[in-house]
């Protein structure tokens, strides 16, 4: 005769699959503590993103109003009423040190003026010259926050 053991109904099994309480709370303050690093380390990198988008942006921006400016100086020449273009085009760019919202665009100007090359063998510099007019122009724009800057020289 066989005799069979009966089974014991129990709500705890020993040999039972499964995490207990104290195991999933320990693993749910381990994820949360990684995440908080995680969101430190990342936040900056991720803020400052928007940063070299703002700045390719300026400089597009920049370079539209150097274009106009540009523009304006080659119609200027091919104008045949203006017998001095550029003298008339340094006075249409404005003064060194003020802003302006005009038809080239928002821009502040940082120098605006004329300038002169001297070179002596294989080294060249350019400088201030000491007459009112020469034949080669130097224009550096900035945008209104002065956190982009462009050059471009014009020659007549």
């Amino acid at each position: 005769m066989l005799f069979r053991k009966k089974k014991k109904h129990c709500l705890y099994r020993g040999d039972a699959g499964g995490f207990t309480l104290i195991e999933v709370v320990v693993v749910i303050i381990l994820v949360a503590f990684l995440g908080t690093m995680l969101v430190a380390f990342m936040s900056s990198n991720l803020s400052g993103s928007v940063w070299s988008v703002n700045r390719v942006q300026k400089t597009y921006d920049l370079g539209a109003v150097m274009e106009n400016i540009t523009g304006d100086y080659k119609q200027k020449i091919v104008d045949q009423n203006d017998t001095t273009p550029l003298a008339t085009l340094k006075t249409s760019i404005g003064a060194a040190g003020s802003t302006f919202n005009n038809s080239y665009g928002s821009y502040k100007v940082l120098e605006n003026g004329y300038i002169s090359f001297s070179c002596s063998d294989k080294n060249c510099s350019s400088s201030t010259p000491s007459a009112s007019t020469t034949n080669t122009l130097k224009v550096k724009i900035a945008d209104v926050g002065d956190s982009q800057a462009v050059t471009a020289l014009f020659a007549q």
